[in-house]
């Protein structure tokens, strides 16, 4: 046994479940049965190939398959583009090889959608099938011609082996294709989210693989589309439907609390025994792709419930974007664009507000044109424009600031879109009357006045406000429009139909009061513009510029491209732009619009045009760029659930996956780390009460006292552990290795080797492990048996502290990552020992001596052994004892002088003593 040893961990060893070291465990090794010798620096890769080479592989032998396929997507992917994955990406492709649905839920330009089309090459190379999801017409085009580059420089599949349907193509193609795509002769599959929705009967007979739904804002808000999604994995309307009754009976049951019925009780498991049955039949992975993320209602939860992971919301933003503005008189408008264009040149997307709509799009083109600048209107049916555009023979795109438009986010052109304007900041109009106001337009001006603190009136508007937001929420572009043009209303769309008139209604009412007016004045948030057409709300659209001015900066080999907004806004809409800041300022970091007059405008385009051209050299082949790694990936181990989930929640809404466990791992982006925080819920492992023989042996120790082996000729000790079950029925707690409750012979037992097991798992998924347990002696130790268990599956383990649950706490820890503290976890090592040998030895005496001769002396009867008594922790008495012993040293001030003398050939020693002990 190595001298560096603390301790023994019973059936611990990742590959065999044997007995193991944590001297072992540290190194990144397994147990001497399944590796004799013991090499140094054993990475993972390492350990797994000795292994494979020994023929020795066991329950590794599924990592050693994850990271062999992970390899070589490796390999295909910088094939293909020139540049290895990032570490996101390499992330999310474990996962895919683990057969994890998942989310992605992340921001615009880290390599979401390159990932789906790689992974879906990789997968066609091993006879896969792949279904790929874009919300648009153009964007369906532009990936599939992108997958179509990769794979000529991947040589993955057969050429034909890609299928793309969409809007844009003739019958008779789409004919063709359909025909092939039902047939079967293909291997990946690329379409709009419509498409999939319309013929999903037949789609779903298939039998994709992987399926990978980009942009999935809007597939969330359709109960149609939810369930088409989960058709397509293979489940069938009955077991969705149960799926469903799990989770309102989860929630009844969760509210009714300990006076659940067992009626109740005996449904739910009865329903959660059918559909955990249903997903071991279903064999495809999905993965859904977001940069917001806008999940709400039971139906969202299926994705809980049936593939194990909650999609989050809205996470930080990665952006490289240029924030500028320019005042102008309001009849220069269109020349100052006209000469703002000019002076930045090709590349540029024009925005105009969504209240002016399409009609002024179209007029500002020909304002453009006969500036001598190239333009023309783009919207979802324009590809001949968007190839033009991509081209170079068309300057500038004009469209609408609407945040569902497609040029708002249906552009991924990272070589094309150089810069964004917008004429005027983009922003919510509507009359005073309401008429035709959009949906999200009644939920904002709603939550304005709620907020504005008005008596009674800001109640009254929460009141509409909450139900209107949750239906809002759910709806897809289209039902929407449909709501707030009035026209084409389904029959599931009545209900909020009605809940919005009766908003709009209220918000007529409160609208003519003064004292309502002047507090959402106050607020800054909302403006009351008049003009000769009557009295319009206006409200700042910060979503909308978040997403328009994210075509301009995305991400690609060497980092992220540089990009530049500027917004030309009238004297008069100041306040309108500031306002926008503001709330910009909730969803960027310490952002603020810098005035054009102010910055150096060519040196900007200058390194806006150094990024295109390294894109485009990156795309074509021409240079390979060492990855510049943006975003790191890190697993973050706290001990309590409930301080992970507020943890999380401190970044955004995060996404959630479910754990084999039953515990939860939160997901959320935090600059340049993508972080999983999951939790242990305290201690996984606890001395045993007694060591058996085997482990003895394999500590290479005699004699054990209370779960610690040692030996008192070589002074020398080790603590032995095993992972603390639990109970189900009785909650009793207890270490012995038992499948049954000691205390009332239940089999239902939970044990934390469970947990190690979903950590380990996860481990292998990351960059780093950050162990973030509690700031203290016992926190250490807890920190110290998770590294080691954890250490063989992860490539680093580090330590990292914070002595208040806040989000500048978390983020301070995060930048002070350390090693585990090895002396405080000896000294909690000892102590816990004090606890057993001195503890339990006192206990023993009380129970047999001290209790019988306490029994006699009050004449009680039952004199007999009271197990019940016990010393309790002896850590405080004990550090009495040292204390006061080396106090008695202190006090003795003795002097000894040691005389060494050679008296006839004997060396002798004379000790000299003084002072007070002498």
């Amino acid at each position: 046994m190595d001298n560096d040893t603390y301790g023994i961990y019973m059936n611990q060893c990742p590959n065999c479940d044997g007995h193991i070291s944590d001297g072992r465990l540290v190194k990144g090794l397994v147990c001497e049965k399944c590796l004799p010798e013991s090499p140094s620096n054993a990475s993972l890769e390492k350990l797994l190939k000795i292994l494979e080479n020994r023929n020795a592989l066991k329950r590794l032998r599924s990592v050693y398959e994850v990271e062999r396929s992970t390899s070589f997507f490796i390999e295909m992917f910088e094939k293909a583009l020139g540049y290895p994955p990032w570490s996101s990406q390499i992330t999310w492709a474990k996962r895919i090889f683990q057969r994890k649905s998942f989310s992605i839920i992340a921001p615009t330009g880290v390599g979401k959608t390159v990932f789906g089309l790689m992974m879906s090459l990789y997968l066609g190379k091993n006879d896969g099938k792949s279904y790929l999801i874009f919300p648009t017409t153009p964007l369906v085009i532009q990936m599939c011609e992108k997958l179509k580059q990769f794979n000529a420089k991947a040589n993955a599949i057969e050429d034909d082996g890609i299928i793309c349907i969409h809007a844009g193509m003739k019958q008779s193609e789409k004919n063709a294709a359909i025909e092939k795509l039902m047939e079967g002769k293909f291997r990946v599959f690329i379409s709009t989210s419509k498409y999939m929705i319309n013929k999903n009967n037949e789609l779903s007979r298939l039998g994709f693989n992987f399926i990978f739904i980009d942009d999935v804002d809007s597939v969330l808000k359709s109960k149609k589309s939810i369930d088409s999604t989960l058709k397509l994995m293979g489940f069938n309307e009955e077991i969705i439907e149960t799926a469903l009754k799990v989770i309102k009976l989860r929630r009844k049951i969760a509210y009714m609390g300990k006076e659940a019925s067992e009626k109740d009780l005996r449904e739910l498991e009865k329903l959660e025994r059918k559909v955990e049955k249903s997903k071991d039949k279903v064999k495809s992975v999905l993965v859904v792709s977001s940069a917001t993320g806008k999940a709400r209602g039971s139906r969202a939860l299926l994705f809980r419930e049936l593939l194990g992971f909650q999609i989050g919301g809205r996470t930080e933003l990665f952006r490289n974007v240029e924030d500028l503005y320019e005042e102008v008189e309001n009849e220069e408008l269109e020349n100052k664009l006209i000469e703002l264009v000019s002076k930045l040149g090709k590349g540029g997307l024009i925005f105009v507000p969504s209240d002016m709509g399409t009609a002024y799009a179209t007029k500002l083109t020909e304002e453009l044109k006969k500036g001598g600048i190239s333009a023309e209107p783009f919207h979802h049916k324009s590809q001949k424009v968007l190839n033009d555009f991509v081209k170079g023979e068309i300057d500038v795109l004009v469209g609408v600031a609407v945040y569902y438009g497609v040029m708002v986010r249906g552009l991924d052109l990272p070589s094309a879109v150089r810069y964004a304007v917008f004429v005027r900041p983009p922003r919510f109009k509507f009359s005073l009357d309401l008429v035709g106001a959009h949906p999200i337009s009644i939920v904002k001006l709603l939550s304005a006045i709620s907020e504005a603190k008005i008596p009674k009136i800001s109640d009254q508007a929460r009141r509409f406000l909450i139900p209107l937001r949750r239906s809002v929420r759910r709806l897809s572009p289209a039902a929407l429009t449909a709501l707030s043009t009035g026209s084409q209303i389904s029959e599931g769309l009545e209900p909020i139909l009605k809940q919005l008139n009766e908003s709009k209604q209220f918000l007529k009412a409160a609208l003519e009061i003064d004292q309502v007016r002047k507090a959402l004045m106050d607020t800054g948030d909302v403006f009351i513009e008049k003009d000769s057409r009557g009295e319009f709300i206006v409200i700042p659209d910060a979503k909308t510029y978040i997403q328009a001015t994210g075509r301009t900066s995305r991400l690609y080999a060497g980092g992220l491209t540089k990009g530049l907004a500027v917004t030309l806004v009238k004297k008069d809409e100041l306040q309108l732009l500031f306002s926008l800041q503001k709330t910009l300022s909730y969803y960027i970091d310490r952002f603020s619009f810098k005035k054009l007059s102010e910055v150096n405008l060519e040196e900007i385009i200058k390194e806006i045009d150094r990024d295109r051209r390294s894109v485009v050299e990156v795309l074509s082949g021409k240079e390979a760029y060492r990855l510049k790694e943006l975003v790191k990936t890190a697993l973050m181990i706290v001990e309590s659930p409930n301080k992970a989930r507020t943890i999380s929640n401190f970044f955004g809404r995060p996404s959630v996956r479910v754990l084999p466990t039953g515990g939860k791992a939160y997901e959320v982006t935090i600059g340049n780390l993508t972080l999983t925080i999951t939790a242990t819920e305290g201690h996984v492992v606890d001395l045993v009460p007694r060591a058996g023989p085997d482990v003895l042996e394999y500590a290479e120790l005699s004699t054990e006292l209370y779960g610690v082996a040692y030996d008192r000729k070589e002074k020398k000790f080790l603590p032995v552990y095993s992972t603390i079950k639990k109970c189900r029925d009785c909650g009793y707690q207890f270490v012995e290795d038992s499948r049954v409750c000691p205390r009332c012979g239940s089999s239902r037992i939970f044990d934390k080797k469970e947990v190690i097991e979903s950590l380990r798992e996860l481990a292998t998924e990351f960059d780093k492990v950050l162990v973030a347990t509690d700031p203290d002696a016992e926190g250490e130790k807890i920190g110290w048996d998770i590294a080691v268990l954890l250490r063989p599956l992860s490539r680093e383990v580090k330590r990292i502290e914070f002595h208040e649950v806040t989000r500048r706490a978390i983020l301070e820890a995060l930048s002070n990552e350390r090693l585990i503290d090895e002396k405080l976890v000896c000294a909690q090592i000892v102590r816990r020992i004090e606890d057993r040998w001195i503890g339990f030895s006192l206990s023993k005496k009380l129970q047999t001596d001290f209790w019988p001769e306490y029994c006699k002396r009050k004449g009680l009867k039952k004199c007999k052994e009271n197990k019940n008594l016990s010393a309790g922790r002896v850590q405080t008495p004990v550090l009495g004892w040292i204390i006061d012993r080396y106090n008695q040293h202190v006090k003795s001030d003795r002097t000894v002088k040691v005389v060494q003398a050679k008296l006839g050939g004997t060396l002798r020693e004379i000790e000299f003593v003084s002072g007070k002990g002498g």
